[in-house]
């Protein structure tokens, strides 16, 4: 058998975030499924909640090229849980989602992304690890006020990204995105809707997975195999 059909196309994309965060929101967005305000907290880890849902469709094949096998993680943000995320924490192949809210004050977003880059430092560091920023709740930010609160809120997330020495992982500004998970938003004046939002993040999740699949390191290549 030839090293290419040993070598495993199954990608873990992975979402992590405090919380209330908007984790699973998001998730509800991606698979086109209704706001749930009432919706409780993830407990423990969710795995493939909505996967039919979430599959690239034969459109996205054909726009990225690729015919991947995706597992959608979502785990809980409460202190509680966090021992035991690293034990679910992959290093082969894998996409991780790094969520917050965009309510939050730009110290409380500073020190949630340095936990969280913390807990996936080592798994971050392989070739075929991807990573992601995306701020959520956009639909609750003031009309007038959206523009600077999310260039101020991408100057945060550079700043970390920067401190964390993980620039070469986020592509700006692809891989720092912003979300809405109420239908009827829409910003005329930045062209954000929430479909133009959704559509972003999905594709650049796909597009981050097909770069995971390609990557030649030779090291990993050999924990991709059978």
């Amino acid at each position: 058998m030839s090293d290419v059909a040993m070598v495993s196309h199954l990608v873990q994309v992975v979402f992590l975030g405090n919380g209330r965060s908007g984790k699973t929101s998001m998730l509800r967005t991606l698979a086109k499924k209704p706001l749930q305000p009432d919706q409780l907290s993830t407990r423990g880890v969710t795995v493939d909640a909505f996967a039919e849902d979430l599959k690239p469709g034969f459109a996205d094949k054909l726009h990225h090229g690729f015919d991947l096998e995706l597992s959608f993680w979502d785990f809980a943000g409460q202190l509680e849980y966090s021992a035991a995320h690293e034990f679910f924490m992959s290093m082969r192949q894998a996409v991780y989602v790094i969520v917050y809210s965009v309510l939050d004050d730009d110290e409380s977003i500073m020190q949630q992304l340095l936990h969280w880059l913390s807990v996936i430092s080592e798994p971050a560091a392989a070739p075929h690890v991807r990573l992601m920023i995306v701020g959520t709740k956009v639909d609750l930010v003031l009309a007038s006020e959206l523009q600077n609160v999310l260039r101020c809120k991408r100057g945060v997330v550079h700043q970390v990204v920067e401190a964390k020495g993980l620039v070469h992982k986020i592509h700006q500004p692809d891989d720092v995105l912003f979300v809405s998970s109420l239908q009827a938003f829409e910003s005329p004046g930045m062209n954000m809707t929430w479909a133009t939002c959704r559509r972003a993040l999905k594709h650049r999740i796909y597009g981050n997975c097909v770069d995971v699949v390609n990557c030649q390191d030779p090291l990993q290549l050999q924990l991709l195999k059978f």
